[in-house]
């Protein structure tokens, strides 16, 4: 998780405060504030001291983001079904679950007849399976 700033960047334009102003008044040093504007960690004592100036709570200048990393395979299953990848991991996982299903069931079905049918018959019940 990554910690981001940018609230803090709205409750000073809301409150016509610019980023000098606050530097001056809590005391910080230009690295700090650059650092808060890079998203980058401070010490407890500049979030403590900000939002006292501010008369506010942490959670309102500051929020934890989960970063997403993208060389996982979830991550790419999810990419495909939202863009509808055909011959991608996501849609040869959906046949071949698709096929594996049909087989336990004691269907005579081929794979190509599945893949035929899953193609062809309400596309939409593939792409509205949540992962």
């Amino acid at each position: 998780m990554k910690i981001s700033y940018n609230k803090l960047s709205e409750i000073l334009e809301q409150r016509e405060v610019t980023k000098t102003g606050l530097r001056e008044n809590i005391k910080v040093s230009t690295a700090t504030l650059a650092k808060l504007s890079k998203n980058e960690p401070v010490v407890r004592k500049v979030i403590e001291d900000i939002c006292s100036f501010l008369n506010c709570q942490p959670r309102d200048i500051m929020e934890m983001k989960k970063e997403v990393d993208k060389t996982t395979l979830l991550y790419r299953l999810r990419e495909q079904k939202r863009i509808r990848l055909k011959g991608g991991i996501y849609y040869h996982t959906q046949m071949e679950l698709a096929y594996n299903s049909n087989h336990m069931e004691a269907s005579k079905l081929t794979e190509e007849q599945t893949r035929y049918i899953n193609r062809n018959y309400n596309k939409e019940n593939l792409s509205d399976i949540e992962i």
